[in-house]
């Protein structure tokens, strides 16, 4: 028979083991492979052009072909018409926006991250641990 390395090591890895090993192994495997986590940081306000006005300010929509002709040479005077009602009159909008710089590194460790995953609290697995380690305290002479 061959030899067969990489079936062997598959079926080792396949062999049972705590899932919570499995992924710390895996999360120190990602580190040493030069991976960072990173995670969506909080949205970004950014200052748009208007999409109804296209900055003018007022709604050209209702404008006849020609009107929008001696507007778009920039003779209309724009100054005694209706604010826009998508920007109230001010030519752009603050929208939110998640892009590549709100982007960064995730500041979470392993047993962390595995906890969130399992859907564990871990500042109450510690709360619960420290009361377990006082009553033994309590309990011993």
């Amino acid at each position: 028979m061959p030899p067969t390395p990489e079936h062997d090591a598959l079926a080792a890895a396949n062999e049972p083991e705590r899932p919570t090993e499995t992924l710390s192994r895996f999360y120190d495997w990602l580190g040493e492979q030069g991976y960072t986590l990173a995670q969506y940081g909080a949205p970004r306000q950014r200052h748009v052009q208007c999409p109804t006005c296209r900055g003018r300010r007022f709604d050209p929509t209702g404008l006849t072909a020609r009107e929008q002709q001696l507007l778009s040479r920039g003779l209309l005077r724009d100054d005694d018409r209706a604010p826009c009602p998508e920007c109230d009159g001010s030519g752009a909008r603050w929208v939110d926006v998640i892009d590549e710089d709100s982007l960064a590194a995730a500041p979470v460790g392993p047993s962390r991250l595995i906890a969130e995953f399992m859907g564990v609290d871990e500042d109450k697995l510690n709360d619960e641990k420290r009361a377990i380690l006082d009553a033994l305290q309590e309990r011993t002479p």
